[in-house]
């Protein structure tokens, strides 16, 4: 009986519990036929990576992350409903014939990981915000 009563407890008290989301990762990737860029930013770091096969070069750049450019981005993805990333619609479709290079941007957090798709630098206007703070990062990193 005792047993029974605690396990009750315990599954009342975590019916009511919601996991709070927290920003873990965020990446943008941009490719064409002659050239790949990747930006990775966690809580600590900032990767940047472009790799050009017409030219064979490459650069590879990374430093800590501050933390005002850390919340900033914390700040901007809180005001985007993550969940809907996916399913909104790009503003072009011209990477589906090689008019523009194909990007994402990729939200982890600790309950799942989020994408959208667009072209060159121009997402879905909800993410416009998200990219310019992408940019000014990249801009400080290269």
């Amino acid at each position: 009986m005792k047993n029974t009563c605690l396990i009750l407890a315990l599954l009342v008290s975590t019916i009511g519990f919601a996991q709070k989301e927290s920003l873990l990762e965020v990446q943008f990737s941009s490719i064409t036929r002659g050239e790949s860029e990747y930006l990775t930013l966690t809580a600590d770091s900032v990767k940047y990576f472009v790799q050009n096969r017409i030219k064979n070069s490459q650069l590879e750049r990374s430093r800590l992350i501050n933390s005002k450019e850390w919340k900033s981005l914390e700040s901007i993805v809180k005001s985007i409903d993550l969940t809907k990333m996916r399913s909104i619609v790009s503003p072009s479709q011209k990477r589906q014939y090689d008019g523009a290079r194909h990007s994402s941007i990729v939200v982890i957090s600790n309950l799942g990981s989020y994408n959208h798709l667009f072209d060159d630098e121009e997402p879905h206007e909800s993410l416009i915000d998200l990219m310019k703070c992408l940019q000014n990062i990249r801009k400080r990193t290269k």
